[in-house]
């Protein structure tokens, strides 16, 4: 024991779904960012002045968030953590396991970083009570 288990909740937008189950990969857009591995320093700080750069007039407050979660997919996120990816076309709470590192796919037209992940199963959200719903957001 004593090892820690690091789980993850993912959401993109229905229209992608199927895919992401279909590839076996989870993915953010921010296509605009182009590769992220390539931002330097591969600090937050460092995130957060490109992404400024990029989408100038932001709060601190929508940086800050957008920021974070680009920073944990990247470099946060390791093999064999677990994701949880609630989807919307088909009523069901995925649950899989990252097995890949971070990649930049040009050929995308939306959702550009990736990472490989194995989906182990599915359950339908009927075996989920209302407050699990909502904590992984699934309404």
């Amino acid at each position: 024991m004593g090892e820690n288990i690091n789980v993850w909740g993912f959401h993109n937008p229905i229209e992608h779904e199927e895919k992401l189950i279909r590839e076996s990969i989870v993915s953010m857009s921010w296509k605009e960012l182009k590769d992220l591995s390539k931002i330097n320093p591969k600090t937050r700080e460092g995130f957060s002045k490109y992404y400024e750069e990029i989408y100038p007039g932001n709060t601190k407050m929508s940086v800050a968030q957008c920021v974070g979660q680009l920073y944990r997919f990247i470099y946060e996120v390791q093999i064999d953590d677990y994701i949880i990816f609630p989807t919307k076309f088909n009523r069901m709470i995925n649950i899989g396991q990252v097995k890949g590192e971070y990649y930049y796919d040009e050929k995308e037209e939306h959702y550009v970083n990736k990472r490989k992940v194995k989906w182990i199963k599915s359950f339908p959200r009927t075996m989920f009570s209302q407050g699990a719903l909502y904590e992984v957001g699934f309404f």
